[in-house]
């Protein structure tokens, strides 16, 4: 089967930059970015690459792409049932623990 390309690499890259980085500000044209090393918290994992891009949901949904590792995190989930007062998934950083123990796997620091 021919290797399919859906999207232009360059676009990708575009998108995925920091063009406001120097203003303090880590997204993207496109996509959310890593938190920049002033800020403590930030939409993705601390072991995320810098090179990684993805984008939150007001749901708690979370897409990680981190092209350095080959690697594509999908964390599906509907964070405001029964209500959007639900924060169940931000007090126990679940989406940011998650994705720690897939890097771990991944880097090979052994299972959690």
């Amino acid at each position: 089967m021919a290797e399919q390309k859906y999207f232009n690499p360059q676009t990708i890259k575009k998108f995925a930059s920091q063009p406001y980085k120097a203003t303090g500000n880590r997204r993207g044209y496109g996509f959310d970015k890593p938190q920049l090393p002033q800020h403590k918290y930030g939409p993705c994992s601390e072991k995320a690459s810098r090179e990684s891009f993805g984008h939150t949901g007001f749901t708690g949904t979370l897409v990680w792409v981190d092209p350095k590792y080959d690697l594509v995190f999908i964390f599906l989930s509907n964070r405001i049932h029964p209500d959007a007062a639900n924060k169940l998934l931000i007090s126990n950083d679940v989406r940011t623990q998650l994705q720690n123990a897939v890097y771990d796997i991944v880097l090979g620091a052994g299972p959690v």
